[in-house]
């Protein structure tokens, strides 16, 4: 019995651990940054950023939270360097109770360098914000 529910926890931890996967062959896609786990109520969140040759841009957030009762917001931010300051270009927004949440968008950027913001904000069942934590992807030039 010992042996089963060791088994069994270990199955359920290799799923809950799982990171999405971002990649696109032959381009300029795919550079992500990845933190799990290092929160107190966010199990894992990401941030990519690719842009392909004709400037479009496609940003993508993930988020996974420590309960399936807790709310997760959850926005990426297109942002563009100019003279040393960041500036939001674009932003989408999801949110869902639980783990899994995922956002993403595409739009076609002008030259200049970029990186992509995720942004997540975790509120327990009462409806108390809890933890607010934000991860940048490697930064991309067009």
């Amino acid at each position: 019995m010992k042996k089963i529910v060791i088994t069994g926890l270990t199955v359920f931890m290799v799923f809950l651990l799982a990171v999405p996967a971002f990649a696109a062959a032959g381009s300029s896609l795919g550079t992500k940054a990845v933190m799990s786990p290092q929160f107190q109520h966010i199990w894992q969140m990401s941030a990519g950023l690719g842009i392909d040759s004709s400037g479009k841009a496609h940003c993508t957030g993930s988020a996974d939270v420590a309960s399936t009762t807790y709310k997760a917001n959850l926005t990426v931010s297109l942002q563009k360097n100019t003279n040393g300051s960041w500036s939001t270009v674009k932003m989408w927004t999801g949110s869902a109770v639980g783990p899994g949440l995922v956002v993403q968008g595409d739009y076609y950027v002008t030259g200049g360098t970029y990186r992509a913001c995720s942004t997540v904000q975790v509120y327990s069942s009462a409806g108390t914000l809890i933890e607010t934590e934000s991860l940048y992807s490697a930064e991309k030039t067009y």
